[in-house]
């Protein structure tokens, strides 16, 4: 089955030999189109060259009011995971999964995932 969505989220997958184990980590980027009071958003993935595994996960966007008003569209950072939710060590599976831990414990962390 295949869809779109206008937001941005992650989901981390465990192993099925170990269920503890946190083996991969999907990133579901945002929509570069409009939708429901949503700004157009792109997501950008650090990756180290010489092992292939993803670093930083970063989230651009266009403010479409000021879009309008200034008759351009300025993509800008909005999100990036490793500085703007303390990751300590990059995107990995356990890190990931260690932030989803730390957004359902603390309402702050929340509220900004939820703002992101």
């Amino acid at each position: 089955m295949w869809g779109h969505t206008h937001d941005q989220f992650f989901s981390v997958t465990n192993s099925i030999t170990n269920p503890g184990k946190h083996i991969s980590v999907s990133q579901i980027g945002p929509s570069v189109t409009t939708s429901n009071n949503k700004n157009p958003a792109y997501g950008y993935m650090e990756m180290d060259s010489e092992h292939l595994v993803p670093l930083n996960y970063q989230m651009y966007a266009v403010n479409v009011t000021a879009a309008n008003e200034n008759n351009r569209a300025d993509w800008n950072l909005t999100v990036d995971y490793v500085n703007d939710y303390n990751l300590t060590d990059y995107v990995t599976p356990n890190e990931m999964y260690s932030l989803t831990e730390r957004i359902a414990n603390s309402t702050d962390l929340t509220k900004l995932y939820t703002w992101d």
